[in-house]
Protein backbone atom coordinates (compact mmCIF):
# COMPACT_ATOMS: atom_id res chain seq x y z
CA UNK A 1 0.00 0.00 0.00
CA UNK A 2 0.81 3.71 -0.75
CA UNK A 3 2.13 6.09 1.70
CA UNK A 4 -0.19 9.00 1.39
CA UNK A 5 1.52 11.69 2.05
CA UNK A 6 0.03 15.56 2.28
CA UNK A 7 1.95 18.85 1.33
CA UNK A 8 0.56 22.22 1.98
CA UNK A 9 1.25 25.00 0.13
CA UNK A 10 0.99 28.86 0.91
CA UNK A 11 2.11 30.88 -1.65
CA UNK A 12 3.62 31.92 -5.06
CA UNK A 13 7.37 31.57 -3.62
CA UNK A 14 7.03 28.21 -1.62
CA UNK A 15 5.22 26.59 -4.28
CA UNK A 16 7.68 27.22 -6.96
CA UNK A 17 10.42 25.44 -4.64
CA UNK A 18 8.43 22.44 -3.91
CA UNK A 19 7.74 21.91 -7.34
CA UNK A 20 10.19 19.13 -7.96
CA UNK A 21 9.58 17.51 -4.75
CA UNK A 22 6.10 16.96 -6.02
CA UNK A 23 6.36 15.71 -9.41
CA UNK A 24 8.91 12.67 -8.26
CA UNK A 25 6.01 12.07 -5.50
CA UNK A 26 3.33 11.72 -8.08
CA UNK A 27 5.58 9.67 -10.28
CA UNK A 28 6.63 7.18 -7.18
CA UNK A 29 5.32 3.72 -6.95
CA UNK A 30 5.58 3.91 -2.92
CA UNK A 31 4.06 7.48 -2.12
CA UNK A 32 0.32 8.94 -3.28
CA UNK A 33 0.59 12.73 -3.06
CA UNK A 34 -2.58 14.91 -1.71
CA UNK A 35 -1.86 18.47 -1.93
CA UNK A 36 -3.17 20.86 -0.07
CA UNK A 37 -3.33 25.11 -1.47
CA UNK A 38 -3.54 27.68 0.88
CA UNK A 39 -2.75 31.17 2.17
CA UNK A 40 -2.04 33.73 -1.09
CA UNK A 41 -2.37 30.97 -3.55
CA UNK A 42 -6.44 31.80 -2.96
CA UNK A 43 -6.09 35.31 -3.21
CA UNK A 44 -7.00 37.75 -5.88
CA UNK A 45 -4.77 40.53 -4.32
CA UNK A 46 -1.64 38.68 -4.47
CA UNK A 47 -2.41 37.03 -7.97
CA UNK A 48 -4.71 34.16 -7.32
CA UNK A 49 -1.47 31.68 -8.29
CA UNK A 50 -3.81 28.45 -7.62
CA UNK A 51 -3.71 29.38 -11.25
CA UNK A 52 0.00 28.50 -11.61
CA UNK A 53 -0.56 25.14 -9.62
CA UNK A 54 -3.76 23.93 -12.13
CA UNK A 55 -2.10 24.83 -15.19
CA UNK A 56 0.96 22.20 -13.87
CA UNK A 57 -1.47 19.64 -14.02
CA UNK A 58 -1.21 18.62 -10.47
CA UNK A 59 -4.68 17.85 -8.66
CA UNK A 60 -5.33 19.76 -5.50
CA UNK A 61 -6.87 17.81 -2.78
CA UNK A 62 -8.39 21.01 -1.04
CA UNK A 63 -8.25 24.35 -1.06
CA UNK A 64 -8.20 26.58 2.45
CA UNK A 65 -8.94 30.31 2.25
CA UNK A 66 -7.23 32.46 5.00
CA UNK A 67 -5.95 35.78 4.07
CA UNK A 68 -7.54 38.55 5.40
CA UNK A 69 -8.20 42.25 4.01
CA UNK A 70 -5.61 43.98 6.39
CA UNK A 71 -1.99 42.85 7.12
CA UNK A 72 -2.04 43.82 10.87
CA UNK A 73 -0.79 41.44 13.64
CA UNK A 74 -4.74 40.65 14.20
CA UNK A 75 -5.67 39.51 11.20
CA UNK A 76 -2.54 37.33 10.35
CA UNK A 77 -3.38 35.49 13.78
CA UNK A 78 -7.37 35.22 12.38
CA UNK A 79 -5.39 33.64 9.25
CA UNK A 80 -3.70 31.27 11.23
CA UNK A 81 -6.97 30.47 13.48
CA UNK A 82 -8.67 29.64 10.05
CA UNK A 83 -5.88 27.58 9.08
CA UNK A 84 -6.12 25.51 12.27
CA UNK A 85 -9.58 25.06 12.19
CA UNK A 86 -9.60 24.23 8.38
CA UNK A 87 -6.47 22.07 8.44
CA UNK A 88 -7.90 19.85 11.35
CA UNK A 89 -10.47 18.94 9.24
CA UNK A 90 -8.99 18.04 5.83
CA UNK A 91 -6.73 16.30 8.41
CA UNK A 92 -9.29 14.03 9.44
CA UNK A 93 -10.50 13.69 5.72
CA UNK A 94 -7.90 13.10 4.05
CA UNK A 95 -6.02 10.76 7.25
CA UNK A 96 -2.53 11.20 5.81
CA UNK A 97 0.40 9.03 6.89
CA UNK A 98 2.58 12.08 6.67
CA UNK A 99 2.54 15.46 6.11
CA UNK A 100 5.63 17.39 4.78
CA UNK A 101 5.61 21.79 5.26
CA UNK A 102 7.96 23.79 3.75
CA UNK A 103 9.98 26.67 5.60
CA UNK A 104 8.98 28.94 8.46
CA UNK A 105 5.68 30.99 7.51
CA UNK A 106 2.77 31.56 9.64
CA UNK A 107 0.52 29.17 7.48
CA UNK A 108 3.07 26.55 8.20
CA UNK A 109 3.25 27.05 11.66
CA UNK A 110 -0.46 26.65 11.81
CA UNK A 111 -0.77 23.47 9.62
CA UNK A 112 1.90 22.26 11.79
CA UNK A 113 -0.13 22.54 15.09
CA UNK A 114 -2.97 20.96 13.40
CA UNK A 115 -0.54 17.89 12.77
CA UNK A 116 0.87 17.55 15.73
CA UNK A 117 -2.56 17.74 17.80
CA UNK A 118 -4.14 15.13 14.87
CA UNK A 119 -0.61 12.91 15.96
CA UNK A 120 0.04 12.78 12.09
CA UNK A 121 4.32 13.03 11.80
CA UNK A 122 5.38 15.82 9.76
CA UNK A 123 8.48 16.05 7.69
CA UNK A 124 9.91 19.06 8.06
CA UNK A 125 11.83 21.00 5.11
CA UNK A 126 14.40 23.67 5.78
CA UNK A 127 14.76 23.81 9.71
CA UNK A 128 17.97 24.71 11.34
CA UNK A 129 18.07 28.34 9.72
CA UNK A 130 18.25 31.80 11.63
CA UNK A 131 16.37 34.77 10.36
CA UNK A 132 16.95 37.44 13.03
CA UNK A 133 14.61 39.76 12.46
CA UNK A 134 11.65 37.54 11.62
CA UNK A 135 8.47 35.91 13.76
CA UNK A 136 9.58 33.05 11.02
CA UNK A 137 12.52 32.46 13.06
CA UNK A 138 10.48 31.11 16.54
CA UNK A 139 8.23 29.43 13.66
CA UNK A 140 10.72 27.61 12.50
CA UNK A 141 12.61 26.51 15.62
CA UNK A 142 8.92 25.51 16.29
CA UNK A 143 7.93 23.67 13.77
CA UNK A 144 11.71 21.46 14.66
CA UNK A 145 10.34 20.76 17.44
CA UNK A 146 6.64 19.31 15.91
CA UNK A 147 8.14 17.32 13.46
CA UNK A 148 10.00 13.59 13.15
CA UNK A 149 11.80 14.21 10.33
CA UNK A 150 13.90 16.76 8.89
CA UNK A 151 15.62 17.67 5.35
CA UNK A 152 18.00 20.51 5.89
CA UNK A 153 19.59 22.86 3.33
CA UNK A 154 23.42 22.86 4.73
CA UNK A 155 25.22 20.45 7.35
CA UNK A 156 25.20 24.03 9.47
CA UNK A 157 21.83 23.90 9.23
CA UNK A 158 21.85 20.31 10.41
CA UNK A 159 23.87 20.49 13.74
CA UNK A 160 21.54 23.89 14.93
CA UNK A 161 18.55 20.82 14.59
CA UNK A 162 20.34 18.59 16.89
CA UNK A 163 21.25 21.53 18.73
CA UNK A 164 17.23 21.24 19.55
CA UNK A 165 17.32 17.54 20.52
CA UNK A 166 15.93 16.20 17.32
CA UNK A 167 17.44 12.52 16.83
CA UNK A 168 20.68 12.67 14.21
CA UNK A 169 19.29 9.37 12.75
CA UNK A 170 16.21 11.50 11.40
CA UNK A 171 18.06 13.99 10.20
CA UNK A 172 19.02 14.36 6.83
CA UNK A 173 21.11 17.06 4.48
CA UNK A 174 20.16 16.72 0.86
CA UNK A 175 20.54 20.30 -0.16
CA UNK A 176 18.65 22.86 -1.37
CA UNK A 177 15.44 22.25 -3.15
CA UNK A 178 15.33 25.81 -4.68
CA UNK A 179 18.75 24.84 -6.21
CA UNK A 180 16.89 21.90 -7.73
CA UNK A 181 13.87 23.92 -8.75
CA UNK A 182 16.31 26.05 -10.70
CA UNK A 183 17.78 23.41 -12.82
CA UNK A 184 14.93 22.03 -13.60
CA UNK A 185 12.78 24.92 -14.43
CA UNK A 186 13.50 25.78 -18.70
CA UNK A 187 14.41 29.49 -18.66
CA UNK A 188 13.75 32.17 -21.09
CA UNK A 189 16.81 33.20 -23.13
CA UNK A 190 17.71 36.65 -22.70
CA UNK A 191 16.06 38.22 -25.28
CA UNK A 192 12.79 36.80 -24.57
CA UNK A 193 13.36 38.01 -20.89
CA UNK A 194 14.01 41.45 -22.33
CA UNK A 195 11.49 42.05 -24.79
CA UNK A 196 8.64 40.01 -22.51
CA UNK A 197 9.04 43.20 -20.02
CA UNK A 198 9.45 45.30 -22.60
CA UNK A 199 13.37 46.70 -21.21
CA UNK A 200 15.52 48.82 -23.49
CA UNK A 201 18.54 46.44 -24.04
CA UNK A 202 21.03 48.79 -23.03
CA UNK A 203 19.59 49.01 -19.46
CA UNK A 204 20.93 46.75 -16.70
CA UNK A 205 18.23 45.46 -14.49
CA UNK A 206 18.45 45.40 -10.79
CA UNK A 207 15.85 42.93 -9.50
CA UNK A 208 14.29 44.00 -5.88
CA UNK A 209 12.45 42.07 -3.56
CA UNK A 210 11.90 43.74 -0.05
CA UNK A 211 9.44 42.32 3.09
CA UNK A 212 9.04 43.76 6.43
CA UNK A 213 10.58 42.56 9.04
CA UNK A 214 7.84 41.39 11.41
CA UNK A 215 9.98 41.74 14.63
CA UNK A 216 10.49 45.50 13.92
CA UNK A 217 8.10 48.18 15.17
CA UNK A 218 7.07 50.58 12.00
CA UNK A 219 10.72 49.93 9.82
CA UNK A 220 9.41 49.01 7.13
CA UNK A 221 8.19 52.45 4.97
CA UNK A 222 11.09 53.98 6.76
CA UNK A 223 14.19 51.80 5.35
CA UNK A 224 12.18 51.10 2.09
CA UNK A 225 11.92 54.54 1.56
CA UNK A 226 15.59 54.94 2.04
CA UNK A 227 16.24 52.03 -0.60
CA UNK A 228 13.86 53.75 -3.24
CA UNK A 229 15.46 56.99 -2.69
CA UNK A 230 18.78 55.25 -3.40
CA UNK A 231 17.42 53.35 -6.52
CA UNK A 232 15.96 56.83 -8.39
CA UNK A 233 19.44 58.31 -8.60
CA UNK A 234 20.93 55.21 -9.99
CA UNK A 235 21.51 56.13 -14.13
CA UNK A 236 21.32 52.65 -17.08
CA UNK A 237 19.44 50.53 -14.95
CA UNK A 238 16.21 49.31 -15.52
CA UNK A 239 14.28 48.34 -11.89
CA UNK A 240 12.05 45.48 -11.20
CA UNK A 241 10.24 45.30 -8.31
CA UNK A 242 8.59 41.85 -6.63
CA UNK A 243 5.43 42.51 -4.65
CA UNK A 244 5.71 40.91 -0.59
CA UNK A 245 4.39 38.41 0.84
CA UNK A 246 1.13 38.56 3.46
CA UNK A 247 3.29 39.38 6.35
CA UNK A 248 2.50 42.64 8.67
CA UNK A 249 3.25 45.81 6.86
CA UNK A 250 3.31 44.42 3.48
CA UNK A 251 0.89 46.70 2.33
CA UNK A 252 2.55 49.10 3.22
CA UNK A 253 5.57 48.32 1.05
CA UNK A 254 3.52 47.69 -2.16
CA UNK A 255 1.78 50.75 -2.13
CA UNK A 256 5.55 52.46 -2.10
CA UNK A 257 6.16 50.68 -4.94
CA UNK A 258 3.31 51.63 -6.62
CA UNK A 259 4.12 55.42 -6.22
CA UNK A 260 7.78 54.41 -7.37
CA UNK A 261 6.76 52.53 -10.23
CA UNK A 262 4.31 55.48 -11.37
CA UNK A 263 6.83 58.42 -10.99
CA UNK A 264 9.43 56.58 -12.76
CA UNK A 265 9.37 54.99 -16.43
CA UNK A 266 12.24 52.50 -15.91
CA UNK A 267 10.81 50.61 -13.50
CA UNK A 268 7.95 48.30 -12.81
CA UNK A 269 6.12 45.87 -10.48
CA UNK A 270 4.67 42.50 -10.22
CA UNK A 271 2.84 41.33 -7.77
CA UNK A 272 3.46 37.41 -8.87
CA UNK A 273 5.96 36.57 -11.30
CA UNK A 274 5.74 32.66 -11.52
CA UNK A 275 9.10 30.59 -11.22
CA UNK A 276 10.23 31.04 -14.88
CA UNK A 277 9.99 34.93 -14.84
CA UNK A 278 11.27 35.50 -11.85
CA UNK A 279 14.43 33.08 -11.94
CA UNK A 280 14.52 33.85 -16.16
CA UNK A 281 15.08 38.37 -14.60
CA UNK A 282 17.32 36.58 -11.78
CA UNK A 283 19.72 35.09 -14.36
CA UNK A 284 19.90 38.08 -16.34
CA UNK A 285 19.61 40.60 -14.06
CA UNK A 286 22.89 43.24 -12.67
CA UNK A 287 21.67 42.52 -8.65
CA UNK A 288 19.34 41.60 -6.58
CA UNK A 289 18.42 43.97 -4.03
CA UNK A 290 16.22 43.88 -0.64
CA UNK A 291 16.10 40.83 2.17
CA UNK A 292 14.30 38.25 0.56
CA UNK A 293 15.64 34.26 1.06
CA UNK A 294 15.98 34.54 -2.33
CA UNK A 295 18.75 37.23 -2.59
CA UNK A 296 20.37 34.20 0.23
CA UNK A 297 19.50 30.35 -1.17
CA UNK A 298 18.67 31.33 -4.89
CA UNK A 299 21.34 33.98 -6.17
CA UNK A 300 24.56 31.96 -5.38
CA UNK A 301 24.00 29.57 -8.26
CA UNK A 302 24.04 32.51 -10.58
CA UNK A 303 26.97 33.92 -8.91
CA UNK A 304 24.43 37.04 -8.84
CA UNK A 305 25.86 39.69 -6.51
CA UNK A 306 23.00 40.34 -4.11
CA UNK A 307 23.05 43.27 -1.35
CA UNK A 308 21.37 42.49 1.32
CA UNK A 309 19.76 45.00 3.37
CA UNK A 310 19.43 44.98 7.33
CA UNK A 311 18.50 42.00 9.51
CA UNK A 312 15.68 39.91 8.19
CA UNK A 313 18.22 37.39 6.83
CA UNK A 314 20.65 37.68 9.81
CA UNK A 315 21.81 34.46 10.79
CA UNK A 316 21.53 32.57 7.68
CA UNK A 317 24.51 31.00 5.39
CA UNK A 318 26.32 34.31 3.72
CA UNK A 319 27.77 33.75 0.30
CA UNK A 320 30.58 35.49 -1.23
CA UNK A 321 28.12 37.14 -3.74
CA UNK A 322 26.40 38.55 -0.72
CA UNK A 323 27.43 42.30 0.48
CA UNK A 324 25.40 42.75 3.75
CA UNK A 325 24.03 46.64 4.38
CA UNK A 326 22.30 48.48 6.44
CA UNK A 327 19.44 50.60 5.33
CA UNK A 328 20.60 53.94 4.68
CA UNK A 329 22.31 56.10 1.53
CA UNK A 330 25.91 55.98 3.19
CA UNK A 331 25.99 52.10 3.19
CA UNK A 332 23.71 51.35 0.17
CA UNK A 333 26.27 53.22 -1.74
CA UNK A 334 29.16 51.74 -0.80
CA UNK A 335 27.79 48.18 -1.10
CA UNK A 336 26.77 49.30 -4.49
CA UNK A 337 30.16 50.81 -5.21
CA UNK A 338 31.68 46.47 -3.69
CA UNK A 339 29.58 44.38 -5.89
CA UNK A 340 30.07 47.01 -9.35
CA UNK A 341 33.61 46.37 -8.72
CA UNK A 342 35.95 44.05 -11.16
CA UNK A 343 37.52 42.25 -8.36
CA UNK A 344 34.34 41.03 -6.80
CA UNK A 345 32.82 40.43 -9.96
CA UNK A 346 35.99 38.27 -10.50
CA UNK A 347 35.58 36.40 -7.42
CA UNK A 348 32.04 35.46 -7.77
CA UNK A 349 32.84 34.07 -11.26
CA UNK A 350 34.76 31.48 -9.22
CA UNK A 351 32.83 30.58 -6.07
CA UNK A 352 30.51 27.39 -5.16
CA UNK A 353 27.02 27.54 -4.50
CA UNK A 354 26.96 25.42 -0.50
CA UNK A 355 23.53 24.96 -1.26
CA UNK A 356 23.72 22.53 -4.29
CA UNK A 357 23.66 18.95 -3.39
CA UNK A 358 22.30 17.34 -6.72
CA UNK A 359 19.03 15.76 -7.54
CA UNK A 360 17.36 16.82 -3.62
CA UNK A 361 13.85 16.18 -4.85
CA UNK A 362 14.80 12.55 -5.92
CA UNK A 363 16.87 12.09 -2.65
CA UNK A 364 14.17 13.72 -0.11
CA UNK A 365 11.77 11.22 -2.41
CA UNK A 366 13.46 8.33 -2.04
CA UNK A 367 14.19 8.54 1.15
CA UNK A 368 10.40 9.24 2.07
CA UNK A 369 9.69 6.21 0.21
CA UNK A 370 11.64 4.06 3.01
CA UNK A 371 11.99 5.21 6.51
CA UNK A 372 9.63 3.08 8.50
CA UNK A 373 6.40 6.05 10.06
CA UNK A 374 6.26 6.09 13.58
CA UNK A 375 3.13 4.11 15.39
CA UNK A 376 3.42 7.13 17.72
CA UNK A 377 5.04 10.62 17.43
CA UNK A 378 6.21 10.79 20.61
CA UNK A 379 10.14 11.70 20.75
CA UNK A 380 12.82 11.60 23.27
CA UNK A 381 14.48 14.48 23.10
CA UNK A 382 18.34 14.08 22.45
CA UNK A 383 21.07 15.38 25.20
CA UNK A 384 24.73 16.71 23.17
Amino acid sequence: MKKKILVVTGGRAEYGILKPLLDEINKSKKLKLNLVVTGTHLSNEFGNTIDEIKRDGLKISDKIEIIMSSDTPISLSKSMGLLLISFSETLSRIKPDLVILLGDRFETFAAGSACLVSRIPIAHIQGGELTKAAIDDSFRHSLTKMSYFHFVYTEEYRKRVLQLGENKKNVFNYGALNVDSIKKTKLMSLNQTYNLFNIDKQKKIILVTFHSSTLEKNTSSKQFKTILNFLKKLDDFYIVFTKTNADTDGRIINKMIDKFVKKNKESSSYTSLGQIKYLSLLKYSFALIGNSSSGVIETPHFKKPTINIGERQKGRLISENIVNCRSNLIDLHKAFKKINSKLFQKKIKLMKDPFDKNNTSKLITKKLEKIVLPKEIKKDFVDK
